[in-house]
């Protein structure tokens, strides 16, 4: 369940990176929907809630660097495979 939702959440990070990464407000409200979603199901799917817990944060990791917009998504794939 860990490799699977580090998996998801970084596929999840990567596309919203793709779609989303210059405008930081809409990428802030959905990095605060996206563990919204995960914290739901981590405390609602008791058969699932590892795999939701490392999903929120791989996302958190990949899409949180540091307090400016994101230039370049190579970080991302560093924080990914350091999973």
């Amino acid at each position: 369940m860990r490799i699977a939702g580090c998996i998801f959440g970084g596929f999840s990070a990567l596309l919203i990176l793709h779609w989303f990464y210059q405008d930081i407000w809409l990428l802030l409200f959905i990095v605060f929907w996206g563990t919204y979603f995960f914290s739901y199901g981590f405390s609602h799917f008791e058969k699932y809630s590892y795999f939701y817990l490392q999903a929120s944060v791989a996302l958190i990791i990949a899409l949180v660097q540091g307090d400016s917009k994101i230039v370049s998504i190579d970080p991302v794939f560093q924080r990914l495979s350091g999973m």
